[in-house]
């Protein structure tokens, strides 16, 4: 296989926590692939979208993963870990409190779009969103009642500390399964889909392919045809 130099676009909501680990992810992934996989460096969201023509190779987030898959980017794996959304309030108040009641939570997000996807599924109709620039100011927003239930991811919620979430009660936790972010390839290369696939499933075996795997949190990997339930989410 000729070498030719692929360029990696890493979600920010990743990205901008262990980039350099990201990095190594793709030096690995370079060697065992036999390629030169280079890193686009951003710090935003609108970054993202801007530099999305450009990369060869991406890891999006759901809703980022549908705006690839316009431009014809193919989906190729996903890691174990799985995308959820921790609903909270500012009282103890169960689930179908929810019901027509307003919920703090982040613009323009799959988190969001999840949330109120999930509790339509359990025949609760989400009310007004009042929106937020990130999960922190959701959060802050519950604890002083600006707003009496919120959305966050979870991965945000898994990072706090118990004295971040004083003042903060957790209502449910969703554990579908059902949504993650994934890696795509552009169109132009997805003759590398079936030997990226093969080095994603061999990264344990590099010396320090299992550390990184671990230190990202990624769990093992598995193949990806299609967006599945992506693509049938609902809106808010």
């Amino acid at each position: 296989m000729s070498k030719r130099e692929l360029a990696a676009l890493v979600c920010p909501h990743d990205s901008v926590r262990k980039m350099t680990t990201w990095i190594e992810l793709f030096v690995i992934l370079g060697q065992l692939l036999g390629e030169d996989i280079g890193y686009i460096y951003i710090s935003n969201f609108q970054e993202f979208s801007d530099k999305l023509p450009e990369a060869g190779l991406i890891y999006a987030s759901p809703l980022d993963a549908l705006e690839a898959k316009k431009l014809g980017f193919v989906p190729v794996a996903m890691p174990q870990r799985r995308d959820e959304v921790v609903f909270v309030a500012s009282e103890p108040v169960d689930l179908e409190s929810f019901d027509g009641a307003e919920m703090a939570a982040v613009c323009g997000t799959f988190a969001t779009r999840y949330a109120c996807s999930y509790l339509k599924e359990r025949g609760i109709e989400p009310g007004p969103i009042r929106h937020f620039d990130d999960c922190n100011e959701v959060l802050q927003a519950v604890r002083r009642h600006e707003v009496e239930r919120g959305a966050l991811y979870k991965d945000f919620y898994d990072s706090l500390d118990p004295l971040s979430l004083e003042g903060v009660h957790t209502v449910e936790i969703t554990d579908t399964g059902r949504y993650g972010h994934m890696l795509m390839l552009h169109p132009e290369l997805a003759e590398l889909r079936d030997p990226l696939r093969e080095a994603l499933f061999r990264m344990e075996e590099h010396p320090i392919g299992g550390d990184v795997l671990q230190d990202l949190e990624l769990g093992s990997w598995e193949p990806v045809d299609s967006l599945g339930d992506i693509e049938s989410l609902g809106s808010c």
